[in-house]
């Protein structure tokens, strides 16, 4: 028999809802001060090839997701685990 994590469409559709609906999530000034940190170090990445490599656009990429990925989670507050995970996800999009 084979073990799946399959998740029910009807269950899912209302957790999405909840969370829409429920959730807000803020940026702290500390995680301000990482977002501004990683968008630099990806602008300084450009410096060393003679391009661009992140835009005002990556920068508000990386709010939206690290927005989505707290309401993921039901958080009022978007933690430093979420701008991780939207940084690396840029990042792979960026390659």
């Amino acid at each position: 028999m084979v073990k799946t994590n399959s998740i029910d469409r009807e269950f899912f559709a209302q957790y999405i809802s909840y969370a829409r609906k429920n959730f807000k999530p803020k940026i702290t000034e500390s995680i301000q001060m990482d977002l501004v940190s990683e968008y630099v170090a990806m602008r300084s990445l450009g410096n060393t090839r003679k391009t661009i490599t992140a835009t005002p656009r990556q920068l508000e990429s990386m709010i939206r997701l690290s927005e989505a990925i707290a309401k993921m989670r039901c958080s009022h507050e978007v933690e430093k685990c979420d701008l991780d995970e939207a940084v690396r996800l840029i990042k792979h999009a960026m390659q």
